[in-house]
């Protein structure tokens, strides 16, 4: 079972969705900027972005939240071989579940 970033619901972590606070074209893997959401908050109220802001606020802190939140002007470009580890090594940490 997993818990709602922005709401807390309650629910199997199958029917959870990963939320990621920064919506852009590319694709950013700040896993500090990722967490766990229920359908409603990810795909029906957009991310819920303003409690997701609070609530990293109050896990990081301003100046931190602000560090994480500057990779919406930047773009990475993975190799194949840095995008399969980052997938195997969350594969791992869904098998911890």
């Amino acid at each position: 079972m997993v818990k709602c970033y922005t709401c807390g619901a309650i629910m199997h972590y199958k029917e959870a969705d990963l939320g990621h606070y920064v919506h852009k074209d590319c694709f950013n893997h700040e896993e500090d900027l990722l967490r766990v959401q229920c359908s409603r908050c990810n795909r029906y109220l957009s991310g819920n972005l303003g409690v997701f802001a609070e609530n990293l606020i109050k896990e990081h802190g301003i100046k931190k939240f602000q560090k994480l939140i500057s990779v919406r002007y930047s773009k990475k470009d993975y190799t194949y071989k840095e995008l399969s580890a980052i997938r195997l090594r969350l594969l791992n940490e869904i098998k911890k579940l």
